[in-house]
């Protein structure tokens, strides 16, 4: 299915999240929003990528089912090792692409086989029709090079992976409105994390 991506709405800054997924989606989509601070509250939440998170320019703070956000400068150049929550180096990869920065990130092993097939050659096609240039070195480091500004991809990014499509949807933030072809089945359980962050889908079949 064609879907055309855009924002319909500013995040909000109070947000209930549930789960790791929801919640990585969330991040996300804070730090491409124009908020400078907002504050999450749920549960299933594991805090053991939050400081590899914060290096992308994110000050996290947990008080039990609340997680307060606040944007603090972040670097050029970031090293994350997310062995302990590979779920996170999807959201973690494209943030740091979308901003121009460079990133190594580890303990990407989970992502060879997700689903059923390669989330990672995934995220790298798809990236790539946005002029951001990856590599996945010994299949464990993906790393993100700085090329300068996004482009708005000339014609459909296609996507078959549901969680790839998922975490490419922030980036109409930076590029403006852009055409998505995700699997039928899409965006399926996640329209409603999609419509709390602001953004929507437009069917285009």
């Amino acid at each position: 299915m064609r879907f055309r991506v855009e924002t319909r709405d500013t995040l909000r800054s109070a947000l209930a999240v549930n789960g790791e997924r929801e919640w990585l989606f969330a991040w996300q989509c804070f730090m491409f929003s124009a908020l400078e601070s907002a504050e999450f509250s749920g549960t299933g939440i594991d805090p053991a990528p939050f400081p590899e998170l914060m290096k992308a320019g994110c000050k996290i703070d947990q008080y039990g089912e609340r997680i307060l956000l606040e944007k603090r400068p972040g670097g050029q150049t970031v090293a994350m090792d997310l062995s302990a929550c590979p779920v996170a180096a999807l959201p973690a990869a494209v943030t740091m692409a979308a901003f121009g920065h460079s990133a190594d990130i580890r303990g990407l092993h989970a992502l060879l086989d997700f689903e059923g097939n390669d989330a990672a050659s995934a995220l790298q096609r798809a990236l790539y029709r946005f002029g951001i240039h990856t590599d996945f070195c010994d299949r464990s480091k993906f790393k993100v090079l700085d090329t300068g500004k996004l482009r708005v991809p000339p014609g459909p990014v296609k996507v078959a992976n549901p969680i790839v499509a998922l975490h490419l949807l922030p980036l109409c933030e930076k590029t403006g409105r852009f055409i998505l072809e995700a699997g039928e089945n899409f965006p399926g359980k996640f329209q409603p994390w999609i419509a709390a962050t602001g953004l929507e889908l437009i069917n285009c079949d």
